[in-house]
């Protein structure tokens, strides 16, 4: 193997791992909500505990944007590493303590407000993390080729999500409903804990951003958040909002819709969580071959290809869900995950791509949590809620709908970045 060689594959397994474990805890949340919303939320109404639970899961986002202004910064002016190497460690933290945390029958209302406490934590810390990754990955890899391997990302966040899933569907497989809500929720968090472990080890073991190196010491603002917001305010804009819209898709098609199914159609708790593993496992093989596509064909007709199909069947999609039968659910749920797939495949090298090295680590991680704080985190909360509002199990779809079509409007105004069709190595 060459040093070069050495140095990318390095990079790519560090960030991928790093990305699997923020997405391995951030679906596991939701994969146990009902389980939370039981123990830590009691209430008389399912949809009113669901609600709170939901509430949390978006308090968490609501810290993302701060960590990663802070977190990203540090990573423009330190490294790539020692920023990766923070945000992990608190979130393998975390995860321990949700693993060790009393329920409000232990401690009444302090159980809410602990777990409230350590979900702002990791979502500070999760802030740096994601941008993180895919910010190592597009600086050691070479140009032509970067949306196929930034999307190793996308494939370590399927791995997460279908070892979340997995790790659930097995355990409601192995344990009764009581020995769940009495000690089986807890196993997967503890696990977590030790997957940090091994995230933090292989990223102290593994070099550098390349393109980090190269600019050390070049005069770059000693800020960067600063020259961002200077100078690369519309990129800033445009990201934000493509990654809101993959966000909000991804969490209610991946995270959102097993929990929908065993709620409100009534399906087995391991049906609703196959469906998410199958989601998840087309999520993570379809990532790079879309990611392939945009560096051959362009970023631009990819994601439009993305949009216009899921504003076309998500509606009749949503129907057949509604049935909530094995046979068809299981299909159903893998072509809206194509859907989501064939938009953020292609959204990712792009929004690496609109921002200049010296604000790369900054403007991705900022640009990445703004969209999921705004529309990502908020989804299984505000699908929730429209159901009870509109009375209406379709609307979920109605929603994704409706972003589909917004997003036309942004990416009309969004340059393309592939270097096949600029002729720059980006």
């Amino acid at each position: 193997m060459t040093e070069e060689g050495g140095h990318t594959r390095g990079s790519v397994f560090s960030g991928t791992l790093g990305a699997a474990l923020e997405w391995y805890d951030f679906t596991l949340y939701v994969y146990l909500a009902p389980i939370i919303a039981t123990l830590f939320f009691p209430a008389a109404s399912t949809v009113d505990s669901l609600l709170a639970t939901f509430g949390i899961f978006a308090g968490g986002y609501l810290m993302r944007p701060l960590g990663a202004a802070l977190i990203g910064n540090y990573g423009d002016t330190h490294g790539r590493k020692a920023a990766l190497l923070l945000s992990i460690s608190v979130m393998g933290v975390g995860m321990v303590m949700i693993g060790v945390m009393p329920t409000e029958s232990s401690i009444g209302i302090a159980a809410p407000i602990l777990l409230m406490v350590v979900r702002l934590a990791q979502g500070f810390s999760l802030g740096g993390e994601f941008g993180g990754a895919i910010t190592l990955l597009a600086e050691s890899v070479p140009a032509e080729r970067r949306g196929w391997f930034v999307n190793y990302a996308q494939v370590s966040a399927g791995v997460g999500t279908l070892l979340s899933s997995g790790t659930v569907f097995v355990l409601n497989l192995v344990f009764t409903n009581g020995q769940m809500l009495d000690f089986g929720w807890r196993i997967p968090f503890l696990m977590g804990g030790v997957l940090g472990l091994i995230a933090v080890l292989a990223l102290l073991r593994a070099p550098e951003s390349q393109a980090f190196d190269e600019r050390a010491g070049d005069g770059a603002e000693e800020i960067p958040i600063k020259e961002l917001f200077n100078t690369e305010r519309g990129p800033l804009v445009i990201s934000s909002l493509l990654n809101g819209y993959q966000s909000l898709s991804y969490y209610v098609i991946v995270t959102f819709v097993p929990t929908y199914l065993v709620s409100f159609q009534g399906a087995r708790p391991e049906e609703g969580i196959l469906a998410g593993m199958i989601a998840a496992a087309v999520f993570m093989v379809g990532s790079p071959m879309v990611g392939g596509l945009s560096d051959r064909f362009g970023r631009k007709p990819v994601l439009y290809a993305g949009l216009i199909s899921m504003a076309a069947l998500a509606i009749p999609l949503f129907l057949v869900l509604a049935g909530a039968v094995t046979v068809t659910v299981v299909p159903t749920q893998a072509i809206l995950m194509g859907l989501v797939t064939l938009f953020s495949g292609a959204a990712l090298a792009t929004t690496t791509e609109l921002f200049n090295t010296r604000t790369r680590y900054t403007g991705v991680s900022l640009s990445f949590n703004i969209g999921a704080t705004v529309f990502g985190g908020t989804a299984p909360l505000i699908a929730t809620a429209l159901i009870k509002i509109l009375d209406t199990d379709l609307a979920p779809a109605y929603m994704l709908v409706a972003a589909a079509l917004l997003t036309l409007i942004v990416l009309a105004r969004t340059p393309e970045t592939a270097p096949i069709k600029t002729g720059s190595p980006g």
